[in-house]
Protein backbone atom coordinates (compact mmCIF):
# COMPACT_ATOMS: atom_id res chain seq x y z
CA UNK A 1 0.00 0.00 0.00
CA UNK A 2 2.81 2.41 0.85
CA UNK A 3 4.39 1.57 -2.49
CA UNK A 4 1.42 3.15 -4.25
CA UNK A 5 2.34 6.47 -2.67
CA UNK A 6 5.24 6.87 -5.06
CA UNK A 7 2.84 6.63 -8.02
CA UNK A 8 5.76 6.40 -10.38
CA UNK A 9 7.59 9.32 -8.83
CA UNK A 10 11.23 8.52 -7.98
CA UNK A 11 14.00 10.57 -6.46
CA UNK A 12 16.60 8.81 -8.55
CA UNK A 13 17.09 8.43 -12.27
CA UNK A 14 19.45 9.20 -15.15
CA UNK A 15 20.20 12.40 -16.96
CA UNK A 16 20.60 12.96 -20.70
CA UNK A 17 24.17 11.64 -20.54
CA UNK A 18 23.04 8.40 -18.94
CA UNK A 19 24.59 9.20 -15.57
CA UNK A 20 22.81 8.36 -12.32
CA UNK A 21 21.08 11.23 -10.56
CA UNK A 22 19.93 11.65 -6.95
CA UNK A 23 17.20 14.21 -6.66
CA UNK A 24 18.46 17.11 -8.74
CA UNK A 25 22.19 16.33 -8.48
CA UNK A 26 24.25 14.16 -10.82
CA UNK A 27 26.22 11.35 -9.23
CA UNK A 28 29.73 10.86 -10.49
CA UNK A 29 30.92 14.43 -10.38
CA UNK A 30 33.13 15.03 -7.38
CA UNK A 31 34.62 18.32 -6.20
CA UNK A 32 37.69 17.84 -8.40
CA UNK A 33 35.55 17.13 -11.49
CA UNK A 34 36.60 13.48 -11.74
CA UNK A 35 34.10 10.67 -12.20
CA UNK A 36 34.02 6.88 -12.42
CA UNK A 37 35.93 6.33 -9.20
CA UNK A 38 35.32 3.07 -7.42
CA UNK A 39 33.36 4.80 -4.70
CA UNK A 40 31.07 6.55 -7.17
CA UNK A 41 30.48 3.27 -8.98
CA UNK A 42 29.58 1.66 -5.66
CA UNK A 43 27.20 4.50 -4.83
CA UNK A 44 25.54 4.10 -8.20
CA UNK A 45 24.73 0.53 -7.22
CA UNK A 46 23.36 1.53 -3.83
CA UNK A 47 21.16 4.19 -5.44
CA UNK A 48 19.80 1.62 -7.89
CA UNK A 49 19.00 -0.80 -5.09
CA UNK A 50 17.88 1.50 -2.28
CA UNK A 51 17.01 4.85 -3.84
CA UNK A 52 13.32 4.25 -4.32
CA UNK A 53 12.98 2.74 -0.83
CA UNK A 54 14.71 5.74 0.74
CA UNK A 55 12.58 8.18 -1.20
CA UNK A 56 9.33 6.58 -0.05
CA UNK A 57 10.45 6.65 3.57
CA UNK A 58 11.48 10.31 3.31
CA UNK A 59 8.26 11.26 1.53
CA UNK A 60 6.08 9.83 4.28
CA UNK A 61 8.20 11.35 7.05
CA UNK A 62 8.55 14.81 5.50
CA UNK A 63 5.30 15.09 3.57
CA UNK A 64 6.55 16.74 0.40
CA UNK A 65 8.50 15.73 -2.65
CA UNK A 66 11.20 18.40 -2.65
CA UNK A 67 12.32 17.82 0.94
CA UNK A 68 12.20 14.04 0.41
CA UNK A 69 14.46 14.26 -2.63
CA UNK A 70 16.88 16.52 -0.77
CA UNK A 71 17.01 14.13 2.20
CA UNK A 72 17.76 11.14 -0.05
CA UNK A 73 20.41 13.08 -1.91
CA UNK A 74 22.08 14.21 1.32
CA UNK A 75 22.05 10.67 2.71
CA UNK A 76 23.65 9.19 -0.39
CA UNK A 77 26.26 11.92 -0.65
CA UNK A 78 27.07 11.39 3.04
CA UNK A 79 28.19 7.87 2.17
CA UNK A 80 30.17 9.14 -0.82
CA UNK A 81 32.07 11.49 1.46
CA UNK A 82 32.60 9.42 4.59
CA UNK A 83 30.54 6.23 4.56
CA UNK A 84 31.87 2.87 5.76
CA UNK A 85 32.61 -0.28 3.83
CA UNK A 86 29.62 -2.57 4.26
CA UNK A 87 29.77 -6.14 5.44
CA UNK A 88 26.55 -7.17 3.68
CA UNK A 89 23.57 -5.91 1.72
CA UNK A 90 21.58 -5.75 4.95
CA UNK A 91 24.29 -3.65 6.58
CA UNK A 92 24.23 -1.25 3.63
CA UNK A 93 20.46 -0.84 3.66
CA UNK A 94 20.39 -0.34 7.41
CA UNK A 95 23.11 2.33 7.20
CA UNK A 96 21.33 4.33 4.51
CA UNK A 97 17.98 4.12 6.31
CA UNK A 98 19.58 5.18 9.60
CA UNK A 99 21.28 8.20 8.01
CA UNK A 100 18.08 9.11 6.17
CA UNK A 101 16.03 8.98 9.37
CA UNK A 102 18.44 11.34 11.08
CA UNK A 103 18.37 13.69 8.11
CA UNK A 104 14.57 13.74 8.07
CA UNK A 105 14.45 14.48 11.78
CA UNK A 106 16.89 17.36 11.30
CA UNK A 107 14.65 18.78 8.58
CA UNK A 108 11.60 18.54 10.84
CA UNK A 109 13.45 20.23 13.70
CA UNK A 110 14.51 23.00 11.33
CA UNK A 111 10.92 23.46 10.23
CA UNK A 112 9.84 23.81 13.83
CA UNK A 113 12.51 26.40 14.61
CA UNK A 114 11.64 28.51 11.58
CA UNK A 115 7.90 28.04 11.52
CA UNK A 116 7.29 31.72 12.21
CA UNK A 117 9.58 32.95 9.43
CA UNK A 118 7.77 34.70 6.61
CA UNK A 119 10.00 33.42 3.82
CA UNK A 120 9.40 29.76 4.67
CA UNK A 121 5.76 30.06 5.65
CA UNK A 122 4.34 28.37 2.58
CA UNK A 123 6.82 25.50 2.59
CA UNK A 124 6.59 24.90 6.33
CA UNK A 125 2.82 24.75 6.39
CA UNK A 126 1.26 21.37 7.09
CA UNK A 127 1.77 19.51 3.79
CA UNK A 128 -1.28 18.61 1.75
CA UNK A 129 -1.66 15.26 0.08
CA UNK A 130 0.60 15.40 -2.99
CA UNK A 131 -1.34 15.89 -6.20
CA UNK A 132 0.80 13.30 -8.03
CA UNK A 133 -0.77 10.49 -5.99
CA UNK A 134 -3.49 9.40 -8.37
CA UNK A 135 -4.95 6.43 -6.51
CA UNK A 136 -7.72 7.65 -4.12
CA UNK A 137 -6.96 4.99 -1.53
CA UNK A 138 -3.27 5.89 -1.49
CA UNK A 139 -4.14 9.59 -1.16
CA UNK A 140 -6.34 8.90 1.85
CA UNK A 141 -3.69 6.70 3.42
CA UNK A 142 -1.00 9.32 2.91
CA UNK A 143 -3.20 12.03 4.42
CA UNK A 144 -3.93 9.81 7.43
CA UNK A 145 -0.23 8.99 7.91
CA UNK A 146 0.67 12.67 7.99
CA UNK A 147 -1.67 13.13 10.95
CA UNK A 148 0.23 10.57 13.04
CA UNK A 149 3.18 11.31 15.34
CA UNK A 150 6.54 11.01 13.61
CA UNK A 151 7.50 7.83 15.46
CA UNK A 152 4.30 6.13 14.29
CA UNK A 153 4.75 7.24 10.67
CA UNK A 154 8.31 6.00 10.72
CA UNK A 155 7.49 2.60 12.13
CA UNK A 156 4.50 1.94 9.87
CA UNK A 157 6.46 2.98 6.81
CA UNK A 158 9.42 0.72 7.60
CA UNK A 159 7.13 -2.25 8.17
CA UNK A 160 5.15 -1.55 5.00
CA UNK A 161 8.35 -1.36 2.95
CA UNK A 162 9.32 -4.93 3.81
CA UNK A 163 11.51 -4.37 6.85
CA UNK A 164 11.05 -7.28 9.20
CA UNK A 165 10.13 -6.61 12.84
CA UNK A 166 13.65 -7.69 13.78
CA UNK A 167 15.20 -5.19 11.34
CA UNK A 168 12.90 -2.43 12.57
CA UNK A 169 13.75 -3.11 16.18
CA UNK A 170 17.44 -2.87 15.36
CA UNK A 171 17.06 0.31 13.30
CA UNK A 172 14.94 2.04 15.93
CA UNK A 173 16.92 0.81 18.93
CA UNK A 174 13.94 -1.01 20.44
CA UNK A 175 13.46 -4.40 22.01
CA UNK A 176 11.19 -6.76 20.04
CA UNK A 177 8.54 -6.53 22.75
CA UNK A 178 8.58 -2.74 22.74
CA UNK A 179 8.40 -2.66 18.97
CA UNK A 180 5.36 -4.94 18.94
CA UNK A 181 3.56 -2.67 21.40
CA UNK A 182 4.44 0.45 19.43
CA UNK A 183 3.39 -1.16 16.18
CA UNK A 184 0.02 -2.17 17.61
CA UNK A 185 -0.52 1.35 18.95
CA UNK A 186 0.51 2.94 15.63
CA UNK A 187 -1.86 0.74 13.65
CA UNK A 188 -4.73 1.65 15.95
CA UNK A 189 -3.99 5.35 15.51
CA UNK A 190 -3.86 4.97 11.75
CA UNK A 191 -7.21 3.19 11.74
CA UNK A 192 -8.69 6.01 13.81
CA UNK A 193 -7.35 8.60 11.39
CA UNK A 194 -8.79 6.71 8.44
CA UNK A 195 -12.14 6.48 10.19
CA UNK A 196 -12.04 10.16 11.01
CA UNK A 197 -11.30 10.93 7.38
CA UNK A 198 -14.25 8.82 6.34
CA UNK A 199 -16.51 10.69 8.74
CA UNK A 200 -15.21 14.07 7.64
CA UNK A 201 -15.42 13.44 3.92
CA UNK A 202 -18.32 11.06 3.85
CA UNK A 203 -16.17 8.63 1.90
CA UNK A 204 -16.12 4.94 2.57
CA UNK A 205 -12.73 3.30 3.16
CA UNK A 206 -12.23 -0.32 2.39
Amino acid sequence: MIQALSDGRQAVGRNADGRQTIGRQTVGRQADGQSATERVVALDGYVNRFGDLLYRIAWVLLGNREDAEDAVQDSCLAWLERGPDFESEEHARAWFVHVLRNRCRNVLRSRSRHRTGELDAERLAAPATPVEIQDPEARRLFAALLELPLDDRELLTLIALDHSPTECAHLLGLSPATLRKRLERARKRLRRELERGRSTRGTRYE
